[in-house]
């Protein structure tokens, strides 16, 4: 199989089993992100890499950009995001592989879950480093802290992890649970669509509606400004900036989850 050819077949397959989720979730992923990623995913496949095999080397990835951004100095920095960038492809890369040769696992669902959790959290600490290594080259950082001071940025960059982190554990945690409940209600004779309508009354449900539209902001401008603040060298501007966003876009996701759980609270865990 040629390489358009093969280009042409993963697009067709994204198409059929991807397109419409990517769609709802988020328009960088579907109308950028992922068409890019089509045309760097057949080099893997000739190659002969596996999907966990490219998410293992995403998380590699992921750590050299942290690192990197721990350098501070603005060509490292710049360097840095590109390396980010690379990394976000190869999490779509993975899924491409994965649906060409029709592998997909739970393992490697797994797999991908920890890159994404590790990614922001990492690179964001590295972030911190790197700001109080050239303290000197970021008034805004300057005007918040003292120079010996560290760990005012170690503690925003820490409070943006850990809340990452608990709305990642929260939501598959409830996906797991209400996936349970479902096949309980069609064992006792619902229909599928009985099985999985919706228990939130109005309010809680427009309530959810509201959350869920603005972590889709946040999640939105995510990529785009790591990228284009990095480049500028404004750093502890990012570092800001991923801080308000992480309050912003966990706590939601945080909110919306606790929202969820209340509409199904009488069923037990499994």
């Amino acid at each position: 199989m040629g390489y358009l050819e093969q280009v042409r077949t993963l697009r067709k397959v994204w198409t059929q089993k991807k397109a419409s989720q990517e769609r709802q979730q988020s328009w960088v992923l579907f109308g950028l992100l992922r068409p890019i990623s089509f045309w760097f995913t057949p080099p893997f496949l000739f190659l002969g890499m596996t999907a966990n095999q490219v998410t293992v080397f995403g998380w590699v990835t992921a750590i050299s950009a942290a690192a990197l951004y721990g350098i501070g100095n603005p060509l490292w920095v710049r360097i840095a995001a590109a390396v980010l960038f690379a990394n976000y492809l190869l999490d779509l890369i993975d899924g491409n592989i994965a649906r060409f040769r029709n592998t997909r696992t739970h393992y490697g669902n797994y797999l991908d879950a920890v890159g994404d959790a590790i990614r922001f959290p990492l690179c964001t600490l590295g972030l911190a480093v790197g700001i109080h290594r050239h303290l000197d080259l970021h008034p805004l950082a300057q005007a918040l802290i003292r120079h010996t001071d560290v760990w005012i940025l170690m503690l925003m960059a820490g409070l943006s992890a850990i809340l990452s982190l608990l709305d990642l554990y929260l939501t598959q945690r409830l996906d797991r649970h209400y996936k349970w409940i479902t096949l309980q209600k069609m064992e006792a004779g619902a229909t599928i669509e009985e099985a999985t309508a919706p228990a939130t009354p109005v309010g809680w449900a427009r309530a959810r509606t509201l959350l869920a539209s603005v972590k889709r902001f946040f999640q939105e401008l995510q990529l785009p400004v790591w990228i284009v603040l990095s480049f500028l060298y404004r750093t502890d501007w990012l570092l800001a900036w991923l801080f308000i966003s992480a309050v912003v876009d966990s706590g939601t996701g945080i909110l919306a989850n606790v929202l969820r759980a209340r509409a199904k609270i009488n069923y037990p865990r499994p």
